[in-house]
C-alpha cells in the first residue's frame, strides 16, 4: 500500500489501493483525486465513516444490562 503502483493515473492507483483500509485516502493524497471527483469521494466517505458507526453501535450494545435480554 505504501509504494502504490509506479507511474500510474490517480484512478488506477485509487482502485488498486481501495482494499487496504485507508488506502483510498492515501492514494488521493499521493497521486491526486481521480475524475469525476464526486464519485470517488462518494466511495471514500462511507468507507471511512461506516467502521466508526459500527464501532459506536457495538459499544452501546455491549453496555446494555442483562435485564433487557429476552427470557
Amino acid at each position: 500500500m505504501y509504494l502504490g503502483q509506479p507511474e500510474t493515473t490517480p484512478r488506477l492507483d485509487n482502485v488498486h489501493r481501495f482494499l487496504a483500509g485507508c488506502g483510498r485516502l492515501w492514494s488521493m493524497s499521493v497521486v491526486g483525486l481521480p475524475q469525476p471527483s464526486a464519485v470517488w469521494l462518494g466511495y471514500m466517505i462511507p468507507e471511512l465513516v461506516l467502521p466508526w458507526g459500527m464501532f459506536a453501535a457495538h459499544s452501546t450494545s455491549k453496555k446494555s444490562t442483562p435485564s433487557q435480554e429476552l427470557v
